[in-house]
């Protein structure tokens, strides 16, 4: 019976050492396990960060699609709009039109040769002083919108025409305004006179 309880007590004291050795490996790994943990944390946290930042730039991304297509949309319309207006022939709506609409956006428009062509003829010939700078503004845009390559070599007179009206408008030229806008207008029209003429 002693025999056994030593037996017993032996494999105790065996167990005691092996469990005492693992609490000891344990502790000693500890530390090492806790850098692992934070390492990991510190990952995940960055997989986060990176994921919030990913999410952010598609919203920016989807943002920018969508303003540009309204933007797209919005040039496309103001092109057509146009176009359609000088169909009507209506010159009140017309110069309403035109001063609903910001000259970038003008500017940044892509509009048929003709409907410029057209623009130009109907604000040139309704020159009254009844919102002048609107149509001197436009009539201006117009000329450096127009790609003279596409203008046709019919549309000489045209030019001429524009220049020997501002040329006669001597009255307009005391307005500071106006005078700038004139001697740009006049300056355009000879540009185009002299590509259609050559």
């Amino acid at each position: 019976m002693d025999k056994i309880q030593n037996i017993v007590n032996e494999m105790q004291k065996i167990d005691s050492a092996r469990i005492l050795t693992k609490i000891q490996t344990t502790e000693q790994l500890l530390p090492s396990i806790k850098q692992i943990i934070i390492e990991k944390q510190k990952m995940l946290n960055e997989l986060k960060q990176n994921q919030m930042n990913l999410n952010s730039l598609v919203e920016q991304l989807n943002i920018q699609n969508s303003s540009t297509q309204i933007k797209e949309s919005k040039h496309r319309s103001i092109a057509l709009d146009l176009e359609e207006i000088l169909l009507i022939n209506n010159h009140p709506l017309l110069l309403a039109y035109l001063q609903s609409i910001p000259v970038d956006i003008f500017c940044q428009t892509t509009f048929k040769t003709e409907v410029l062509l057209s623009l130009l003829t109907f604000l040139v010939s309704n020159l009254s002083t009844e919102l002048i700078e609107i149509k001197l503004s436009f009539i201006l845009l117009t000329l450096k919108n127009l790609n003279i390559k596409k203008v046709p070599k019919t549309y000489l007179s045209l030019f001429k025409d524009i220049q020997q009206t501002f040329l006669s408008f001597k009255e307009m030229l005391y307005y500071e305004n106006c005078y700038k806008a004139i001697m740009w207008i006049l300056y355009l029209c000879e540009d185009m006179i002299e590509a259609l003429q050559n």
